[in-house]
């Protein structure tokens, strides 16, 4: 076996690319037909295939058997394109070449036509990292390039491509390789290394690769490594990877399901002397919960914990360790639950007689609410603007906008004047309609190029604090994070 499994089994031809068979289809008819264009950017997520896509797609360009979707393999051209050393293909690492003065350098070769070959090749890896400068050089390359070059470009991140180079190049959208094609493909590889395996666990494998088949290999070879017997079995990469099974989250499931602390904490106990990897851990509990909410969409709790569970990896970085922010994650989701009060509402509203909802229908909207409300600066506007039921670009405006004064029952506020093509008649009208609620008559927008924007955003970003804080009093009030800070000696932050 190759100290490296990725690289042994990095395709030998088009036809052995695995999942990309539209893309594959269209550079064979380009190859087969002699329809070429002069630039080509293949972007996707990491291994799937962009880089080996090029490659084959240049040694068809330049075997010596001729333009050809089956190139030979065994030409100078083609060993040396699959080597890397070849004189008329130049692969190029972006990522540690960002600089104008290397571009320039790069580019300049492309004045002088190829030694041996049909066509000088640029393969450029991971494109996106090249300076805007370095983006101007190749553009003017692009431009009128030269008959016998061709560029192929190579990208996780093609929105970071301006526009200008894109709009010059052909694109192909690489897919993420789909479960079954990861299985099938981790199979051959084991049958041909003489390892047996469940296929529950090259499932679980293919799971973690989430649509990366270089990962789904990389993980084999790190399983191959920890088998004494030559099968590869779910404990096994469940061990090796740090994952739990899938029976743990379906208890974890109903235990919060149920508000059952005790059966928590002795899940947590349980887990906590494992060697697992805590953010893959995160990753499953999601993808458990994607999936339960395929079988009933309308279950408000799993949309609440995927959203607690996003937020803590967003700020996993900020906890002591993984093994805490995990648990406090799993504290929250048992703390915060959803506002079923809508449902109460509903039910209690329907208690209401003929005569009740008859009387409730001839008292004005202004008489229904507090008539004594006093704005009198931009927080009590923030405050204010949060109870107006409002969306689109009605809403923006209020967002957007700076309070100025109230008099009477008149609003006088301010906005950017950048933001002066939504202020339309019909936004007002319904922001007046929403306002009018509140007892106040009428708001008036004044557009100024001088507003205070860091002034609104220290309020939002004030008040989301505000938040914050309670949330975390709630959480240490948590018999279980009690017990947890006890044990631990850790602090909420």
């Amino acid at each position: 076996m190759d100290h490296i499994l990725a690289n042994s089994w990095r395709p030998a031809s088009l036809s052995d690319v695995v999942g990309q068979e539209t893309t594959v289809g269209a550079l064979k008819n380009a190859l087969g037909q002699n329809i070429l264009h002069h630039c080509y950017i293949f972007t996707g997520i990491r291994g799937v295939g962009k880089t080996s896509l090029a490659r084959l797609f240049a040694q068809g360009l330049n075997c010596e058997k001729g333009l050809t979707s089956t190139p030979c393999g065994k030409c100078p051209s083609c060993l040396g394109i699959k080597a890397g050393n070849d004189l008329d293909c130049y692969e190029i690492d972006a990522a540690s070449r960002t600089k104008v003065e290397e571009t320039l350098k790069i580019l300049e070769l492309a004045n002088y036509p190829p030694t041996r070959s049909r066509y000088k090749i640029f393969l450029i890896d991971e494109v996106h990292m090249l300076s805007n400068h370095s983006f101007n050089a190749l553009l003017k390359t692009l431009e009128q390039p030269p008959e016998y070059v061709k560029f192929l470009l190579a990208t996780t991140d093609v929105f970071r491509i301006p526009d200008t180079v894109r709009s010059r190049c052909i694109e192909f959208q690489l897919s993420p390789i789909s479960k079954p094609s990861l299985i099938d493909h981790l199979s051959l590889i084991c049958d041909k290394e003489k390892y047996t395996y469940e296929t529950s666990a090259l499932d679980l494998i293919a799971m973690q690769a989430s649509g990366s088949l270089r990962d789904a290999i990389t993980h084999l070879q790190s399983i191959m490594t920890s088998t004494t017997n030559g099968s590869i079995t779910v404990d096994l990469v469940e061990s090796s990877l740090g994952i739990l099974p899938e029976s743990f989250f379906g208890t974890l499931f109903e235990s919060l399901s149920h508000n059952d602390s005790k059966a928590i904490e002795a899940l947590l106990d349980k887990v906590g002397t494992q060697s697992i990897n805590h953010l893959s851990v995160i990753d499953q509990f999601i993808n458990y919960l994607g999936q339960n909410l395929k079988a009933s969409s309308a279950d408000t709790q799993s949309h609440n914990w995927i959203q607690i569970a996003l937020l803590t990896k967003r700020d996993f970085n900020f906890y002591p360790n993984a093994k805490i922010a995990f648990e406090i994650m799993v504290m929250r989701m048992l703390v915060f639950k959803p506002n079923f009060s809508s449902q109460s509402n509903q039910s209690s509203s329907k208690e209401l007689n003929e005569n009740q909802i008859e009387v409730k229908k001839k008292i004005p909207n202004t008489q229904l609410v507090d008539q004594k409300i006093l704005i009198e600066n931009q927080e009590d506007w923030l405050n204010f603007s949060n109870k107006l039921s409002l969306e689109g670009f009605a809403k923006q405006i209020i967002e957007h906008s700076v309070f100025k004064t109230q008099r009477e029952k008149v609003i006088h506020v301010t906005i950017d004047v950048k933001h002066k093509p939504i202020v339309l008649k019909r936004h007002i009208e319904k922001i007046n309609e929403s306002i009018k609620t509140f007892g106040f008559t009428a708001i008036e927008i004044v557009c100024s190029e001088n507003i205070q924007a860091d002034h609104i955003k220290d309020l939002k970003e004030k008040k989301e604090e505000e938040i914050t804080i309670k949330e975390n009093k709630e959480v240490r009030k948590h018999q279980l994070f009690k017990k947890i800070s006890e044990h631990l000696d850790v602090e909420l932050v």
